[in-house]
């Protein structure tokens, strides 16, 4: 599928399950998706992709390249092994200018059955299902202003920062680890607090911010090697 520049309309996908076997957005032109889902292949952009709040973008192990622009304020899913972004075999390859914008509504979900890294970036909603093992990055804060839902896959933590940097009070969850503490590094910046859901461990520093980080009825334990 190639939407050209120049045209008086650009395509807009609103409803059902829609599957191109590859597209290519050119300079100046624009898609978006504003309901359903969108799915199939590797997405050449030039110009503008937009996931609107009931939109889901379903990246399976594709990837989006180019120089153009996703701004994303509904869903995206990606099973690459390489995580979300940051780099040039990631699900949004950032080699040659390509832009992105989360919402603070979005929601991006690691749904590989096998072995994932977690970018390092600013999250709204971070979702993680089916059995792959999970590796947080460690480049950089994983921040999550929003819902963090680890799902039962096992994580790695070695090394990686996860900060909590809501303005609507947070839950942090206890995710799975083959091994040792459930997180390295916390950073608590949220003023209106942070708040345990389960028992947790830690490894090697807590930064509390901004906001109470309320323990209750929980145990946090401080771990050391």
């Amino acid at each position: 599928v190639i939407v050209p520049q120049g045209v008086n309309y650009y395509p807009v996908v609103s409803t059902g399950a829609q599957v191109a076997h590859s597209i290519q957005v050119q300079s100046g032109a624009s898609l978006s998706v504003n309901g359903g889902s969108l799915s199939g292949g590797d997405i050449a952009l030039q110009g503008s992709l937009s996931i609107g709040s009931g939109g889901s973008l379903l990246m399976a192990n594709n990837k989006i390249s180019g120089s153009g622009n996703v701004t994303l304020n509904g869903y995206l899913s990606t099973s690459n092994s390489d995580g979300f972004s940051g780099g040039t075999t990631t699900t949004l390859v950032n080699a040659n200018g390509l832009s992105y914008t989360l919402g603070s509504a979005s929601t991006i979900e690691y749904n590989g059955a096998t072995s994932q890294t977690i970018t390092a970036t600013n999250y709204a909603n971070l979702k993680s299902s089916n059995t792959g093992d999970r590796i947080l990055s460690t480049s950089g804060r994983i921040g999550i202003s929003g819902v963090f839902t680890p799902g039962s896959n096992v994580y790695t933590v070695d090394n990686s920062t996860v900060e909590f940097n809501g303005t609507q009070a947070q839950s942090l969850p206890s995710p799975a680890v083959a091994s040792g503490a459930n997180y390295n590094n916390i950073i608590i910046n949220n003023p209106a607090g942070v708040s345990l859901s389960d028992n947790t461990s830690l490894r090697d520093s807590l930064t509390l911010q901004q906001g109470v980080f309320n323990t209750n009825p929980y145990n946090f334990l401080l771990t050391s090697d």
